[in-house]
């Protein structure tokens, strides 16, 4: 952390990593609804680009030169 922020003072960041981390062991496996994957805005923009990732994809694939 300290090479790539390129400064000595990371323990805040580390502390937010360990606390995340604790977080993230405490709580049970959170699972998300389809109905939030659009009402919800955080979420809208994951969904958004991972859809276009998979047109993308698809149109992008050697089979389609055949």
């Amino acid at each position: 952390m300290r090479w790539y922020r390129r400064t000595d003072d990371v323990s805040t960041e580390m502390e937010e990593m360990r606390f995340e981390g604790r977080m993230v062991d405490t709580e049970a496996a959170t699972t998300t609804s389809v109905k939030q994957l659009f009402t919800d805005p955080d979420l809208r923009k994951p969904l958004a680009i991972a859809c276009m990732l998979a047109v993308i994809q698809q149109f992008s694939g050697i089979n389609a030169v055949r």
